[in-house]
């Protein structure tokens, strides 16, 4: 029978095409903030020839390490998307982090801010960023170079700590995955020779406060005394909440590299890219079980993992230190988990952020179950990072047990 109102037998009115297409995107949205990404996928390439499908699209190559897939199906997005914003500050962002394309990615920053009446934090930090830069950070030295990491200091047995050097001057500096580059305050900016804009800041969060942060570049970073890279880009902090001025490198720099924290041994190896057969063989000398990750923005590793059995999404954060005292021992907590975490893993603790509960729990990842899980929480909704769920942070206190090798390839 043919339908006057739309024309011909068979063809679905506009209205209902939009509507159809919203629904799945909101679905793929969904699907998205609990880490589901086969199903966002499916849903991508049903929704193929739309702007929001080609969103998604492009958001999972990112996440998955294809970058440049990510920036040519973001190209192909009109500018009159409703969410073009988002698209712009993706490839703003990829161009100077993944592809180090400096003056795309101002191009970009530019482009961001010429249709943007108000800022967003994170556009703003990335703007802070990208202004900052003249070019990408480069590694000097190459091959394959082993760290050890620092046990005598105070703080190594809760985050991995090496010596080495930032503008020429020694200096400790710990690894945090929660971070990107390097992380400083102002104070030691002004002792490393760290010169930044005082007038292009944003406020970021750092542990569970925020601070003003500018950025700035150290001409040189050393890891050891032998590997060295150029034209760092740091994050300078008004305040760091902890009482020491610390120098933090975080999972940005481990990227340049095929990277293992050796936990056990108390070492890092980092090996350049460019070899293959040196690449081939740590990656063989540090076979074992094999977890896969995705990476949101410049740092944020998420796995999935078991918690008592139920799944769960982690966010890979050795920068978590939390330590108390358990049998009249030091002990670190191994994760910290949200409220909302808690009501769906039917945890009934009374949890604290700063104090460590002893359970009977188990935590599960990679395939290897970890038993009488160490704890700590806090209230409100879950943890999120480019609208991905995070249910629990998973520090050192667990990750110090084993040796990871990262191939962010």
């Amino acid at each position: 029978m043919r339908n006057a109102a739309y024309g011909c037998a068979g063809t679905i009115p506009k209205t209902q095409v939009s509507n159809t297409v919203e629904r799945d995107i909101a679905k793929g949205r969904e699907y998205w903030y609990r880490a589901e990404f086969e199903n966002v996928a499916e849903i991508a390439r049903v929704n193929k020839d739309t702007d929001a499908g080609k969103h998604l699209r492009g958001d999972l190559y990112a996440i998955q390490g294809s970058y440049q897939d990510a920036v040519d199906t973001y190209q192909q997005i009109s500018s009159d998307y409703s969410e073009y914003r988002k698209v712009l500050r993706e490839m703003m962002n990829i161009n100077a982090v993944h592809l180090k394309d400096i003056p795309k990615a101002k191009l970009l920053a530019a482009q961001l801010k010429s249709i943007v009446a108000e800022l967003e934090d994170a556009e703003q930090a990335g703007l802070v960023y990208i202004n900052a830069l003249s070019q990408p950070i480069e590694v000097v030295t190459k091959g394959t170079f082993v760290v050890p990491m620092d046990i005598s200091h105070p703080y190594n047995p809760y985050m991995p700590v090496i010596a080495g050097s930032v503008n020429g001057k020694k200096e400790s500096v710990l690894f945090d995955s929660g971070g990107n580059y390097l992380v400083i305050t102002e104070k030691k900016a002004g002792e490393l020779g760290i010169e930044f804009d005082e007038s292009h800041f944003f406020i970021g969060k750092q542990g569970h406060s925020t601070s003003k942060m500018w950025v700035g570049v150290a001409r040189s970073l050393k890891l050891g005394d032998e590997l060295e890279l150029e034209h760092v880009p740091v994050t300078i902090l008004e305040e760091i909440n902890t009482n020491q001025e610390l120098i933090i490198f975080g999972t940005t720099i481990l990227k340049e590299f095929v990277t293992t924290i050796d936990g056990p041994n108390n070492q890092f190896i980092f090996t350049t890219r460019e070899s293959k057969e040196l690449v081939d063989a740590q990656l063989k000398k540090y076979q074992g079980n094999k977890m896969a990750f995705v990476m949101y923005g410049d740092h944020f590793m998420l796995g999935k993992g078991k918690y008592n059995g139920k799944d769960v999404n982690m966010f890979w954060d050795s920068g978590l230190v939390v330590v108390g005292v358990l049998n009249g021992k030091p002990a670190q907590a191994w994760l910290n988990v949200n409220k909302e975490a808690m009501e769906i893993l039917g945890i009934e603790e009374e949890l604290n952020p700063t104090q460590v509960t002893a359970t009977e729990d188990t935590l599960e990842f990679a395939g290897i179950v970890n038993k009488n899980a160490l704890i700590c929480g806090k209230p409100g909704k879950a943890y999120e990072w480019g609208g991905i769920r995070a249910d629990i942070l998973v520090g050192y206190g667990i990750q110090k047990r084993f040796a990871w090798t990262i191939d962010f390839d």
